[in-house]
């Protein structure tokens, strides 16, 4: 049976007395699934940060296209492990703003070299 309890976005939040059943976990893998839109690698090349004053400390920042990002959205940037040592260095902010198909990026210091890994998309709750 479904639980008693939903979460915000529609999973179970079973209690002691409820019964689930296969089916319930099914649902509860297709809601996060759809929420999950986009997967995809990406690169940032080391040309794309340029001089900003968005946020104070943070004085670069680099566009990223995402196809089918919207401003609702959140996106979560996962560097390989090439990049990870020099993300860390540029002290890059761990969330970017989000836009109609590109997210923005900050960094305190300008990376010296490319950036890449895999970034995940996840649908907002609206």
């Amino acid at each position: 049976m479904p639980s008693t309890n939903k979460t915000p976005i529609g999973l179970n939040q079973w209690v002691a007395s409820d019964r689930p059943k296969m089916e319930d976990f099914n649902e509860d893998n297709r809601k996060i699934t759809e929420r999950i839109i986009i997967h995809a690698a990406f690169t940032i090349p080391a040309a794309s940060w340029q001089p900003s004053t968005t946020y104070p400390g943070y004085d670069y920042e680099a566009t990223l296209q995402v196809p089918g990002l919207t401003p609702d959205d959140l996106i979560r940037a996962d560097f390989d492990l090439t990049s990870l040592i020099d993300a860390e260095g540029a002290e890059i902010a761990a969330a970017g703003d989000t836009a109609e198909g590109s997210a923005v990026f900050y960094a305190k210091a300008q990376p010296e070299s490319g950036l890449s890994g895999m970034y995940t998309v996840y649908k907002a709750v609206v």
